[in-house]
């Protein structure tokens, strides 16, 4: 994971008199972090919570799928999870209160060669209208997109944006909704407005 920070210790990057250093390593968590999952457990798959949130709000998850649990590989900082593209997913119930008219940023690193949808993180209704929200990625038109359904037929937001990011190698994909009414949403690649 990426953060910048202000230095005076190193010179990356200078324009007037302020100086960043770039820092890598696990994200941290601070008083606006709802949620945050590193998914490298090496537990395996127990009876009951699987993943673990790292803030301590309680958003753990189980994990769904033919090989989540045993699918560890190595991630960008420490470990990952290698998800099957078909069936493999972290269910962490209706405990997640971000609703669809909530602002959001959500921020991952992928790595896929999968071709059609791909949610890469989603929470919806299981019955109609299916409210919810999506941030997931697109084959089909190589782009990353985040959605919103208030209402079928109404209500919604879906906003695309191109990102060929099926090459195989990891892709740090973020997106912004600054207010409720999903004005403004911002899609970003490697930290690059898109």
């Amino acid at each position: 994971c990426l953060g910048v920070v202000n230095s005076e210790d190193s010179v990356i990057k200078r324009e007037g008199t302020v100086a960043q250093k770039i820092v890598t390593g696990r994200p941290r968590v601070d008083a606006n972090t709802v949620a945050l999952w590193h998914l490298d457990e090496t537990n395996g798959d127990n009876a009951g919570d699987d993943v673990f949130d790292e803030t301590g709000n309680g958003y753990d998850g189980e994990f769904n799928g033919t090989n989540i649990a045993s699918a560890v590989v190595e991630g960008v900082v420490g470990k990952a999870r290698d998800f099957n593209g078909t069936n493999d997913n972290i269910d962490l119930g209706d405990n997640l209160d971000i609703a669809y008219n909530a602002t959001q940023s959500i921020s991952e690193w992928v790595k896929t060669t999968g071709n059609g949808y791909h949610a890469i993180v989603a929470k919806e209704d299981s019955s109609s209208p299916y409210k919810g929200w999506i941030f997931q990625y697109r084959n089909d038109l190589q782009a990353i997109g985040y959605g919103y359904v208030h209402t079928v037929n109404s209500n919604q937001l879906y906003v695309y944006a191109s990102a060929p990011i099926n090459d195989g190698k990891w892709h740090h994909v973020a997106v912004v909704k600054p207010d409720a009414n999903g004005n403004n949403v911002r899609l970003y690649l490697e930290g690059v407005s898109l």
